[in-house]
């Protein structure tokens, strides 16, 4: 069983999802249900913090891109603006660099 904690927190009309452990199958209903959860509030723009997440699976990169895909028809960003190297290296495999912020 994979271990995913998400620690939500808003400041300034900006909502921040602070992601830990791991991101596959188990855990990726509780991160999509999370990641609704914050668009549905329509807060404006939605930050990503991956940089304590471990391990992502292609589940864990479809959330994302679901995610991402309802915010910019929504005009609304989805901000990955940290991110731990091993996750980043699986962004850079699969040509999802587009998303991270920097």
């Amino acid at each position: 069983m994979s271990v995913l904690d998400i620690v939500s927190h808003q400041t300034n009309g900006v909502i921040t999802l602070e992601l830990s452990g791991e991101v596959d199958a188990a855990s990726c209903p509780r991160l999509r249900e999370t990641l609704r959860g914050a668009m549905d509030q329509g807060v404006h723009p939605i930050h990503l913090n991956l940089r304590q997440v471990s391990f992502i699976e292609s589940s864990g990169l479809k959330v994302l891109l679901e995610a991402a895909a309802r915010l910019q028809g929504e005009r609304r960003p989805l901000v990955i603006d940290d991110i731990s190297h091993s996750v980043q290296r699986v962004f850079r495999l699969v040509n999802m660099e587009a998303l991270l912020s920097n």
